[in-house]
């Protein structure tokens, strides 16, 4: 009876040994199947930008004709109440006393500025933002597993330009015929020296010029100021995963997919076109737009384990996507994602 009664505590012992032999297999295939991932992002290699201003050509008006309307940098000769009677208007003026030479004319000037490129804009620095993520494992060995990832992303870019430029200054130069009468004005004034109203007589000149030169003038403007584009870009990713376990402790992964985002992009800017010593034109516009860009993603992750369900998980990401392009505020703007990519730093939560 004694030799029969200590064969119970003999086989337990057997089961418990092969039992514990098995555990680590155990635990390593009792993983919970289920991810959920946080991380903060930085995101690198996003261009920006923004085409120039049509600041356009100078057009006063044909060189001849009567009855026409011509609007000048510094004057005007438009037609009067009586419909240019005779080829005469009084419905003219001047801004400058530089206008009348002395020799019985007065010139009207108009100019256009040409020759601005595409600005580049600096970057602020990297892209700062967050990601969460789903995964799911599909199927997994002692070693290796597989399965799938759902992820979403908020990003935000700032970029700027104070950089200036030298551009073409195309003027033209209308001269007519005063006739010999001498144009009302007074230099010691600012303002016009002369302006004439549309329904009251006064001295008249003819209303088409007797010549026009055009001049151009390389490096004769400048332009100088200041453009902001700010980016909001929510990310979308969905794709599959492999990974090898090196131990209890660390696991490499390695995943791709397809990928879209929404890019919200604003434009502001305030620029000065400049000529000869006192022209000057000031721009100031704002405008934004939402566009979709679509594309694919690789990235390569680290995970190191802290307990059995939370993870510390450091990824490296490449995401190139379509270019974003769009005209804002009367400028071509264009965000190349051809080749960004990305950090992340987070935590992954087994459930």
């Amino acid at each position: 009876m004694n030799a029969l009664s200590a064969n119970p505590p003999r086989k337990s012992l057997i089961a418990l040994s092969v039992l514990a032999s098995l555990l680590p297999t155990l635990a390593q295939s009792g993983l919970d199947p289920n991810r959920f991932q946080a991380s903060a992002r930085l995101s690198f290699n996003v261009d920006a930008n923004v085409g120039p201003l049509d600041f356009g050509n100078p057009n006063p008006g044909p060189p001849v004709g009567h009855g026409i309307n011509r609007n000048y940098d510094d004057g005007y000769v438009r037609v009067d109440s009586e419909g240019n009677a005779g080829g005469l208007t009084w419905y003219w003026g001047y801004r400058d006393a530089s206008q009348v030479p002395g020799n019985d004319t007065l010139h009207m000037n108009s100019s256009g500025v040409s020759g601005a490129g595409t600005t580049t804009l600096d970057s602020d620095g990297p892209g700062l933002g967050a990601e969460i993520a789903w995964l799911r494992d599909l199927h997994r060995t002692e070693h290796f597993s597989f399965g799938t990832k759902v992820a979403g992303s908020y990003t935000r870019f700032d970029f700027s330009s104070s950089t200036s430029q030298n551009l073409t200054l195309t003027r033209l130069t209308d001269t007519y015929d005063l006739g010999g009468i001498v144009p009302p004005g007074d230099p010691t004034k600012p303002g016009y020296q002369y302006a004439g109203i549309y329904d009251l007589p006064g001295p008249v000149i003819p209303d088409e010029p007797t010549s026009r030169e055009t001049t151009t003038i390389p490096g004769g403007a400048s332009n100088a100021g200041s453009r902001d584009l700010t980016t909001d870009m929510w990310a979308f990713k969905l794709g599959a995963w492999v990974e090898h376990e090196f131990g209890h402790r660390f696991s490499a992964q390695l995943g791709g997919g397809f990928a879209f985002a929404v890019v919200d992009a604003s434009l502001s800017y305030s620029e000065t076109l400049s000529w000869g010593e006192s022209d000057l034109q000031r721009y100031s516009s704002s405008e934004s737009h939402t566009q979709v860009v679509v594309g694919g993603y690789i990235e390569a992750a680290l995970y190191t384990r802290i307990t059995q369900q939370l993870d510390l998980v450091f990824a490296a990401e490449l995401m190139p996507l379509t270019s974003y392009s769009e005209n804002l505020a009367g400028r071509e703007v264009e965000l190349d994602f051809g080749t960004a990519w990305s950090l992340n730093l987070g935590f992954s939560y087994r459930f």
